[in-house]
């Protein structure tokens, strides 16, 4: 009797975390690999909790994935409460780690 094929593995599909980060991490080439992995993890587990509607572990989980972004200069940090239009100016303008002098093409 010839052995049988084993059974063809399902491919996973990826949620739209995972979609969305794929397109960031194109135009960030130059993140450590295991800092890559890391924010994979992240929002693969982040697309699994919204899956499983549930909202706490969702929460923990966006919120934990948002800082890890904002540490690799993905995202932009929170920023606190500010009382008036130049404080929210002077906030969103200072350089994050990540951005470029130069403009991209």
């Amino acid at each position: 009797m010839p052995d049988a094929a084993p059974p063809a593995r399902e491919r996973r599909r990826r949620g739209r975390n995972e979609v969305a980060l794929d397109l960031d991490l194109i135009r960030h080439g130059d993140l450590a690999k295991a800092v890559r992995s890391a924010l994979r993890t992240l929002a693969a587990l982040l697309d699994r909790a919204e899956a499983a509607g549930d909202l706490e572990a969702g929460a923990r989980i966006a919120h934990e994935f948002h800082d890890q972004l904002a540490a690799a200069g993905i995202a932009i940090p929170p920023i606190a409460t500010v009382d008036t239009v130049e404080d929210f100016l002077r906030a969103t303008s200072r350089p994050t780690p990540g951005t470029r002098d130069a403009p991209e093409p």
